[in-house]
């Protein structure tokens, strides 16, 4: 980070595009559907276009993983894409089934330059 910004004045923010929240499930529904993990980011919203929307990304999906790193927070999955190239694998949960998906990594907009 300290290279970006001797270099371009700014520190680059890597971005998914998604609206999403810290999801804990219920461990008599971890049981049940035979979950691989009882927590995650819950995905509540995608910006039309983006990253993830572009990678498959769906609203509800619970995104667990991302490069085999378990996120279950919206601060960790920032940290897990921190570092990462152009795209990432991301292990969501969709209908109780595990999916990988090849996400796109992109700079996260500036809002107000």
């Amino acid at each position: 980070m300290a290279v970006q910004l001797r270099d371009r004045g700014q520190a680059a923010h890597p971005w998914l595009g998604i609206e999403g929240q810290a999801e804990i499930i219920p461990e008599r529904w971890v049981r049940l559907f035979g979950l691989p993990v009882d927590r995650g980011v819950l995905v509540t919203g995608l910006v039309p276009g983006g990253p993830a929307q572009r990678g498959g990304v769906r609203p509800w999906d619970l995104i667990v993983a991302v490069d085999g790193q378990a996120v279950a927070t919206p601060s960790a999955l920032r940290r897990a894409l921190t570092g990462k190239g152009r795209a990432v694998s991301v292990r969501v949960l969709r209908g109780g089934e595990p999916l990988e998906l090849r996400v796109p990594v992109a700079e996260r907009p500036r809002v107000g330059a």
